[in-house]
This record gives C-alpha cells, structure tokens and sequence, in this order.
C-alpha cells in the first residue's frame, strides 16, 4: 500500500523560522538605534564646535546689530555704569563692539548644557595724558596690566542687555559638557574671543583658568593676562539614559580651544584614541 506525504513545514519549523527571524530583525532594529545614537552625537559635537568657530568669523567682521525699535537701542555705555539707559541711534555710543564671549553652562535640573554667546563691548577709560598706548600687547607677545595694556585703556564688559543680540540655546541632541576625567561633572567654560580696538589684533582668554565662578562681567579686564591664554578643553557627554550615559567616557569626543587662538582653524574635535585627547 503506497504512503502519501503532504508538503509544507511542521508547526516546529515555522516557530524556530520565525524566532530566527525575529532575532534578525531585533539585531538589526538595535543596531541602526545604536548607528542612530552615534550619529546623533557626532552631530552635536560638530554642531558646538561650529557655534564656537562661527564666533570668530563675527568678532573680525563686528557689526552694531541693536536693529530694533528703541525698547532695544539701548547705549550700551550706560547698560554698564548702571544708571538710567536710554535709547539711541547705531553709531552714537561711546561704547565699541570689540569681541565675543562664549559660555557653555549647566542647564538646572537637566543632564544638558546651554550655549550662551554674548557681544563684548570696550569703554574708553578717561584719558591719561601721562601714559602712552602703543599696543594692546607687550614685547613678549601678551596683553598684561602695564601701562600700554587694553585693560588700561577700556573697559570691556559683557552687554547681554539687548536678548535679541543673545545665543542662548541648549547644546544639540541635550549634550553636555562635562570635565575630563569624570563621568558626569558638568563644567561651565568661558572662552572671551577679543579684537582689540587699538591694532586689531585678535586674541582668545580662557576667563575660567584662574577663579573659577568669579568673573565680573562688567570687568572683563581684570582677566586679560598671561593666565587666561591657556587651552579651554572639555569633553562632550550625552548624560541621558543610563547612569553612565549613553556613551562610556572613553567613547566621548573633546572640543579644544587652542591657546591665543586667533580663527576657526584652531578649534578642533578630538576622539579619546591616546594620542595626547584629554581623557574623556
């Protein structure tokens, strides 16, 4: 008598096809999450350090950008002195638009950073018969407190008054900038990107290489010494998700701020790969 077989795949075989191919799938479905997460990241690292490069190309191309109606036309000179401001047309302060300050800063009660970037103004300080100002730097190449000093010669200070003139905006993707060697200290970074009204020099200070939270705003002078010209390093964290973050310390990526720098050129991104990064 003949035996009859039917074709097709047991109950067996269809289960164990479709949990592989489920495995597949979340295999796959992790992966492009993860590749997702990656780009993300870089993206926001490239993202700051352009914020910041972007800076330079302002400070040698300084504008007076209070443009609105006189609610915002505001003289900055007297913004400074504390006294009663009133509105002016462009062109008629004493005050100059001579640099940039960038911050980076923790944003309370979240795991990011905000970027804040500011114009800096200078005021001439009354004159001094007595002294003459050759240069906003000294033989040796820096501004300092002598006589011949900026410092000496204006007062430079942060005009944050007019919000319109104001970067204030959470790092892309809620990075956040936190100190090298930790996992989730978050830092504040203070990078003044100056172009001296006396020969147009540009020059970058770190204001928070000494006196960390104590910069007077109002004053930025008292910062300009051979102090300030050092590297601003910090390395990028995404802090969300799990207690480490997303992405363990030697996988984040740093931004350094080269000393003095002077252009775009010397702002860079740097993998934590042992080639002299900081560590992350």
């Amino acid at each position: 008598m003949g035996s009859k077989f039917s074709s097709g795949f047991t109950i067996i075989e269809l289960m164990l096809f479709l949990a592989i191919t489920g495995l597949l799938i979340a295999g796959i479905l992790v992966s492009a999450a993860t590749s997702l997460n990656d780009q993300h990241y870089r993206d926001g690292v490239e993202s700051t350090k352009n914020q910041i490069s972007a800076q330079f190309a302002k400070v040698y191309s300084l504008t007076n950008g209070n443009t609105g109606g006189d609610t915002t036309n505001l003289d900055p000179c007297q913004v400074i002195e504390g006294v009663d401001t009133v509105s002016l047309r462009r062109g008629t302060s004493n005050c100059l638009y001579v640099g940039r300050l960038i911050q980076i800063k923790a944003e309370p009660g979240s795991n990011a950073s905000r970027l804040l970037v500011s114009p800096v103004i200078a005021k001439p300080k009354p004159a001094n018969p007595s002294r003459i100002y050759s240069n906003q730097q000294t033989a040796g190449g820096y501004a300092n407190e002598s006589s011949n000093s900026l410092a000496e010669r204006y007062r430079i200070a942060r005009y944050d008054t007019n919000k319109d003139l104001v970067i204030d905006k959470e790092l892309e993707w809620g990075l956040a900038a936190v100190a090298p060697g930790t996992v989730r200290d978050q830092i504040e970074v203070a990078i003044l990107v100056l172009r001296s009204p006396i020969d147009g020099t540009v020059q970058t200070y770190n204001l928070l290489a000494t006196s960390p939270g104590s910069i007077d705003y109002d004053n930025l002078g008292d910062r300009l010494n051979v102090a300030s010209l050092t590297d601003v390093k910090f390395c990028v964290a995404d802090l969300n998700g799990n207690p480490t973050g997303s992405l363990d310390p030697p996988q984040r990526m740093a931004i350094v701020v080269h000393k003095a720098a002077t252009g775009p050129g010397d702002i860079e991104t740097r993998l934590n790969d042992g080639s002299g990064a900081p560590e992350c």
